[in-house]
């Protein structure tokens, strides 16, 4: 382990010099040496400081936090660079310590740091000012490693973190394809205007003059807008020819093509029975007019016959109706002519029968 360490002093100071070629050791420490291999699924590190516009000579408490990307990670640890510019001070000397000799701009961790539950992990360092006014950059470098002594699965990460002290500095942005959004990836912080450069960061894809913040979403499995979605709200996919627009293609409509929902003309399922139809797709309500509407093989289904329900009001089968079949006649409503409780249904067949036999009846009587 002693030899791991002296062996990064040696290299220290190429890591200024060769930042993104730095890899590390499985102990935890940042190297540059060729020979060490590693991953780049390095951990997401954050700076933060106590005071982010210090006067000059002020003091400022900085936090190095770490939190690892890879799941196998066990152990952190940082090298944090100042360039010469202003002093560390070992507020944890147990597990930091100057990888220079005779050199307080840079701190390293002595010691690796065990990850907690959510795979993070953290350092602590105060920073003294310089005497003018102006912008430090802090490079960070940081690794998670496993503890089984192979640099091979170490995964190991960089940024950049500048303060101004003494000045009113914003960050200002490369806009290399002018569509008024700067590369939020290489923001640099100035206290006094930097030529070709813009505040208004936010750009994903500084290379493209068409995405940037805001920027309409096109089909084309970019994020366009620079939100973090790809073609968000136009589902990607492979659409089928629906030339009558009713969302349905048909089961021979052939090679499908890839595209988006806003693609007239196009539809991602299957099983209109009739694709010139707009009116005829699978699930349309079915109407009688002697077609399949909703393709499911069957014709006017479950259509109701018209001329009502064809009841007689006979329910006992007596062949005399109950003179539910309808009233007939002035005062059938129980009206005010008087005729309340006299309406009579229409008779049934039944009924005109047995009227027939009284009236015959009394003839037969008469001739005997």
């Amino acid at each position: 382990m002693r030899h791991g360490r002296l062996g990064f002093i040696a290299c220290a100071a190429a890591l200024t010099l060769a930042a993104d070629t730095a890899s590390a050791r499985p102990e935890g420490e940042p190297q540059e040496c060729a020979n060490c291999h590693y991953q780049t699924d390095g951990p997401t590190i954050t700076v933060s400081f106590d005071n982010s516009t210090p006067d000059p000579g002020g003091t400022v408490s900085i936090t190095i936090e770490m939190e690892a990307n890879d799941s196998e990670a066990l152990r952190t640890g940082f090298f944090m660079n100042a360039n010469g510019q202003g002093a560390f001070t070992l507020t944890e000397p147990d597990v930091t310590r100057y990888p220079f000799e005779n050199d307080e701009s840079a701190v390293i961790q002595s010691m690796p740091r065990d990850l907690d539950a959510n795979g993070r992990a953290s350092f602590q360092v105060d920073w003294t000012a310089p005497d003018t006014a102006g912008v430090t950059d802090f490079v960070v470098w940081s690794m998670t490693g496993n503890t089984n002594g192979n640099s091979d699965d170490d995964h190991h990460a960089r940024i950049v973190q500048g303060i101004a002290h003494g000045c009113d500095a914003l960050t200002y942005y490369p806009d290399t394809d002018g569509d008024g959004f700067g590369d939020e990836s290489n923001g640099q912080l100035s206290c006094d205007p930097i030529e070709g450069r813009i505040t208004e960061g936010g750009d994903c894809n500084d290379q493209d003059g068409e995405v940037y913040p805001g920027a309409p979403e096109r089909c084309n499995v970019i994020d366009d807008d620079c939100n973090g979605e790809l073609d968000d709200g136009l589902e990607p996919g492979l659409y089928y020819p629906d030339p009558d627009g009713d969302g349905y293609a048909a089961d021979d409509a052939g090679t499908p093509e890839f595209m988006c929902n806003d693609t007239p003309g196009f539809a991602d399922e299957l099983g209109d029975c009739a694709p010139d139809n707009p009116d005829i797709y699978p699930g349309a309500p079915e109407v009688a007019n002697g077609e399949d509407d909703d393709c499911d093989g069957e014709i006017d289904e479950d259509i109701d016959g018209e001329g009502g329900s064809g009841e007689s009001g006979d329910e006992d089968d007596s062949g005399v109706g109950d003179g539910s079949g309808g009233p007939i006649g002035p005062g059938a409503d129980g009206g005010d002519d008087g005729a309340e409780g006299c309406a009579m249904g229409r008779p049934s067949n039944g009924m005109l029968g047995l009227l027939l036999l009284g009236l015959v009846a009394p003839l037969r009587r008469r001739r005997g």
